[in-house]
């Protein structure tokens, strides 16, 4: 359900063929974002398809699916939009131990889907939110490492990227600590989580996110 000054404003239909599980996003157009699914039968092959969604600020407007949809089985997950109307999220690709994700822009509902570069030694990332004029997006790097673990080898780091060149990470509490993004303004914070050195998650806000961000050196192990 969409609501605007204390009132229902419309109930958000799903695509047709298409279960609808949450919405994400919505910004100051009245755009949304959100997520569902279907079960796709082709010959020899069945999987469940889960795309990303868009409804246009319209009531009466017809929601679409977000491309790439394709017989991979691949799960493209929204998460939001700014005004707009581009679209973040990530994307689950390939199955079981070789599956892995990969930070998604779309700047244009009906687009194609854009791929963020992973930061240097990552296998894998997310974003989870996008400013809502500026276009920068911020999620979560994921990392492995082999043993020993080489110094300042945290599992995950916050990842942030303005659309182009690569991929940077903003800095945590202490060498070797777990750091996660959730939020980003047009006036350059990023708010999140970071780990301390008493092993606490804590919330956390970087302002002048984009003077802290950085380019991790090269490849760890």
């Amino acid at each position: 359900m969409e609501w605007s000054r204390g009132r229902v404003r419309r109930e958000l239909p799903s695509p047709a063929g298409y279960v609808l599980y949450e919405t994400s996003g919505l910004n100051n157009a009245g755009q949304v974002s959100g997520n569902g699914w279907e079960l796709e039968r082709r010959p020899g092959a069945q999987f469940l398809a889960t795309p990303g969604l868009y409804w246009p600020a319209y009531p009466d407007s017809t929601p679409s699916v977000l491309a790439p949809f394709d017989d991979t089985g691949d799960h493209h997950v929204t998460r939001e939009i700014d005004d707009s109307g581009r679209i973040v999220g990530y994307a689950r690709r390939g199955q079981g131990p070789d599956s892995a994700e990969f930070a998604v822009v779309w700047n244009r509902p009906d687009g194609p889907a854009a791929y963020a570069p992973w930061a240097p030694g990552a296998i894998g990332g997310t974003f989870d939110s996008i400013s809502p004029n500026t276009g920068v997006a911020v999620g979560l790097a994921e990392f492995s490492y082999a043993s020993p673990l080489p110094p300042d080898s945290p599992p995950a780091r916050a990842q942030y990227w303005t659309g182009k060149g690569p991929m940077r990470v903003l800095p945590g509490l202490g060498p070797s600590l777990f750091t996660a993004a959730f939020a980003v303004t047009d006036d350059d914070r990023v708010g999140g989580a970071a780990l301390d050195a008493q092993n606490r998650v804590r919330p956390v806000i970087w302002t002048c996110a984009s003077k802290q961000a950085y380019v991790l050196e090269g490849p760890r192990p």
